[in-house]
C-alpha cells in the first residue's frame, strides 16, 4: 500500500473516532507534537480522564518504533494510552470508554 493512501485512511479513522467521542459528549482532538516523534494520535478528555489513542488502519499495522517507545513512556508515567486498529477496535473502543 502507498504510505499517503495509508496517511489518508488512518486520517479518516481518526476523525470517525473524534466524532463518535464528540457526538456522546467527550473531548477529542487530532494532536501532533512538533518537538517530540511518537506522539499518538488523538487526545480524548472523558469524565475526568484524559486519554491517548494511537490509530492504526488495521491489525496488520503495527506502531513504530519512536511510537512504542514513547506508548511505553507515556504509560510508565501513568498515562492511558491505547493502540485501535481498525473500524472494529474503534467501535469497542467507544463502547469502553461509555462503560467508565
Amino acid at each position: 500500500m502507498h504510505p499517503r493512501t495509508k496517511l489518508i485512511r488512518e486520517n479518516a479513522l481518526q476523525a470517525y473516532l473524534i466524532a463518535k467521542i464528540r457526538a456522546a459528549g467527550g473531548f477529542a482532538v487530532k494532536i501532533e507534537s512538533p518537538s517530540r516523534r511518537g506522539i499518538p494520535d488523538v487526545l480524548i478528555i472523558w469524565r475526568r480522564f484524559t486519554l491517548f489513542v494511537e490509530v492504526k488502519m488495521s491489525t496488520r499495522s503495527k506502531p513504530s518504533a519512536i511510537q512504542s517507545l514513547t506508548i511505553r513512556e507515556m504509560r510508565e508515567a501513568g498515562g492511558h494510552v491505547t493502540v485501535v486498529s481498525g473500524k472494529a477496535e474503534a467501535d469497542d473502543y467507544l463502547l469502553w470508554l461509555q462503560r467508565l
